[in-house]
């Protein structure tokens, strides 16, 4: 577990294997979005690996962020768009974000918990 105060520091804690998140957004809703970027940042402050992949249409909320991408890179989030969404919207990829497929991204996941957002 890790200790209150590492928490609150600039440097996210070092994610460990155990409790480790994959979160997978479905859609483009706002709300689904700002949920899964709080369920993210929450596992990671709690120095669990975790991982964002955002699939097919709701790669275009990248466009709207509100600041929950930064807030997840800050805390050690893997964060991954669908390649096929981000062509679609034609978009272009922040540089801090990977490009994958779902299949990939599953690949990835290995024993971590998955919901979907």
């Amino acid at each position: 577990m890790v200790p209150v105060d590492a928490r609150l520091t600039d440097t996210p804690p070092v994610a460990t294997e155990a409790g480790a998140l994959a979160i997978i957004v479905v859609t483009a809703d706002v709300e689904r979005w700002r949920a899964a970027a709080a369920i993210a940042q929450a596992n990671a402050a709690l120095g669990r690996r975790t991982a964002l992949y955002l699939h097919e249409a709701a790669t275009g909320l990248l466009a709207e962020d509100d600041g929950a991408i930064a807030g997840m890179l800050e805390m050690g989030v893997r964060l991954v768009a669908c390649q096929t969404g981000l062509a679609a919207l034609g978009l272009a990829l922040p540089p801090e974000i990977e490009a994958g497929g779902l299949v990939s991204f599953l690949a990835e996941t290995g024993e971590e918990r998955l919901i979907a957002v």
